[in-house]
């Protein structure tokens, strides 16, 4: 056979709206491809990656179909992709601040599953693991610009979590403008890392937990 079908693909366990990107590394002088996306979308082309938005939660089967001028092979990968239907529920709250004039927010928590979670109206950046060990961080933070997720130590043992990015399909409506910081105390985190769209808010972190960080949201 002259063309041997293969691919991969970036994340298989994504959650609901999450995009992934599948890539051929098919074997062989490929001028022909079809990618069968197990959600009843068909590709058809010769482009050597495909992303796709998956909308349903459950499991996927994905063919890739590859040709050249005298042959064809395919690859099939049953239940290939996990598409979760994730909506976190805070169980200890770090830091949220809510306007109810405009409606924004955002909450940085650990939800009922024990995964780190970073939700705006919009979106939802949740750790793609179980985070173990929380009384033991003296670090957790989160970067809306990079849209980076950091845990570990100021003494430079942090490393950045692998997340999750997908969008808040249940976002909460704030009744009133408010902002709190560690207001559940069952879990003690010796310092936060917030970035907060109030320099006030920045100066009394700043003072109480050691570290902060301001962001201007409003660009």
């Amino acid at each position: 056979m002259s063309v041997t079908a293969d691919f991969t693909v970036s994340n298989r366990a994504a959650d609901r709206f999450n995009t992934v990107t599948f890539t051929d590394v098919s074997v062989g002088t490929i001028t022909g491809r079809t990618w069968v996306l197990g959600d009843g979308t068909v590709v058809d082309g010769n482009d050597t990656s495909v992303k796709h938005t998956y909308t349903a939660p459950g499991k996927y089967t994905v063919t890739l179909i590859v040709r050249d001028s005298v042959d064809q092979d395919s690859e099939t990968k049953v239940d290939y992709i996990i598409v979760n239907d994730v909506v976190p529920t805070p169980s200890f709250v770090i830091m949220q601040t809510f306007e109810a004039s405009s409606g924004a927010y955002w909450r940085f928590y650990v939800d009922s599953q024990f995964h780190l979670v970073f939700e705006t109206p919009q979106y939802i950046y949740r750790s793609s693991d179980a985070v173990i060990g929380i009384k033991q961080w003296s670090l957790v933070q989160f970067d809306p610009v990079t849209e980076k997720m950091y845990w570990g130590s100021y003494m430079g043992n942090y490393r950045e979590i692998v997340r999750t990015k997908s969008y808040n399909t249940s976002p909460v409506i704030p009744l009133m403008t408010k902002t709190e910081i560690a207001a559940q105390s069952t879990m003690k985190i010796d310092e936060l890392m917030v970035w907060s769209v109030s320099r006030d808010l920045y100066d009394y972190h700043r003072g109480t937990r050691g570290k902060a960080g301001y962001l201007d949201m409003r660009t």
